[in-house]
Protein backbone atom coordinates (compact mmCIF):
# COMPACT_ATOMS: atom_id res chain seq x y z
CA UNK A 1 0.00 0.00 0.00
CA UNK A 2 2.85 2.34 0.64
CA UNK A 3 4.33 1.67 -2.43
CA UNK A 4 1.00 1.94 -4.41
CA UNK A 5 0.42 5.67 -2.71
CA UNK A 6 3.58 6.65 -3.53
CA UNK A 7 3.79 5.64 -7.37
CA UNK A 8 0.02 7.24 -7.40
CA UNK A 9 0.91 11.22 -6.36
CA UNK A 10 3.99 10.89 -8.36
CA UNK A 11 1.98 9.62 -11.28
CA UNK A 12 -0.51 12.82 -10.27
CA UNK A 13 2.67 15.13 -10.23
CA UNK A 14 3.85 14.21 -13.84
CA UNK A 15 0.31 14.46 -14.89
CA UNK A 16 -0.03 17.95 -13.53
CA UNK A 17 3.65 18.98 -14.51
CA UNK A 18 2.78 17.81 -18.20
CA UNK A 19 -0.59 19.43 -18.35
CA UNK A 20 0.14 23.12 -17.19
CA UNK A 21 -2.00 22.38 -13.58
CA UNK A 22 -1.14 23.02 -9.91
CA UNK A 23 0.20 20.00 -7.71
CA UNK A 24 -1.09 20.35 -3.90
CA UNK A 25 -0.75 17.54 -1.68
CA UNK A 26 -0.77 17.67 2.50
CA UNK A 27 1.73 15.29 4.16
CA UNK A 28 2.03 13.95 7.80
CA UNK A 29 4.91 16.13 9.39
CA UNK A 30 7.64 13.86 10.80
CA UNK A 31 7.16 15.38 14.11
CA UNK A 32 3.53 14.08 14.11
CA UNK A 33 4.11 10.51 15.28
CA UNK A 34 1.59 8.17 13.00
CA UNK A 35 1.36 4.43 13.16
CA UNK A 36 3.92 2.11 11.06
CA UNK A 37 1.29 -0.21 10.38
CA UNK A 38 -0.74 1.17 7.45
CA UNK A 39 -3.44 -2.09 7.85
CA UNK A 40 -4.01 -1.20 11.28
CA UNK A 41 -7.15 1.00 11.85
CA UNK A 42 -7.16 2.55 15.83
CA UNK A 43 -9.94 4.63 15.64
CA UNK A 44 -8.35 6.63 18.29
CA UNK A 45 -4.98 6.92 16.68
CA UNK A 46 -7.10 8.13 13.46
CA UNK A 47 -9.21 10.60 15.00
CA UNK A 48 -5.99 12.19 16.28
CA UNK A 49 -4.74 12.69 12.74
CA UNK A 50 -7.93 13.52 12.00
CA UNK A 51 -7.81 16.58 14.37
CA UNK A 52 -4.10 17.32 13.60
CA UNK A 53 -5.41 17.41 9.68
CA UNK A 54 -7.95 19.83 10.40
CA UNK A 55 -6.09 22.10 12.62
CA UNK A 56 -3.22 22.38 10.12
CA UNK A 57 -6.37 23.62 7.78
CA UNK A 58 -7.30 26.27 10.37
CA UNK A 59 -4.19 27.61 10.85
CA UNK A 60 -2.99 27.81 7.10
CA UNK A 61 -0.60 25.24 6.60
CA UNK A 62 0.75 25.08 3.30
CA UNK A 63 1.04 22.84 1.13
CA UNK A 64 3.31 20.83 -0.90
CA UNK A 65 4.01 21.20 -4.61
CA UNK A 66 6.05 18.12 -4.75
CA UNK A 67 5.28 14.24 -4.08
CA UNK A 68 7.57 12.50 -1.19
CA UNK A 69 11.36 11.66 -2.15
CA UNK A 70 11.44 15.27 -4.07
CA UNK A 71 12.89 17.19 -1.36
CA UNK A 72 16.14 17.05 0.06
CA UNK A 73 17.03 14.76 1.94
CA UNK A 74 14.31 12.46 0.98
CA UNK A 75 15.70 9.84 -0.98
CA UNK A 76 13.86 6.76 -2.32
CA UNK A 77 12.51 4.60 0.61
CA UNK A 78 12.43 0.52 0.06
CA UNK A 79 10.54 -1.26 2.46
CA UNK A 80 11.18 -4.91 2.63
CA UNK A 81 10.56 -7.10 5.49
CA UNK A 82 7.80 -7.90 7.64
CA UNK A 83 7.70 -4.97 11.12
Amino acid sequence: MFDQTRSDLHKMFLLSTMTGMNYNVSVIPRELQSPLESTKFDPVEMSRLFCAGAEWARCGMKWRNTPPGYEPGEGAKYRAGQC
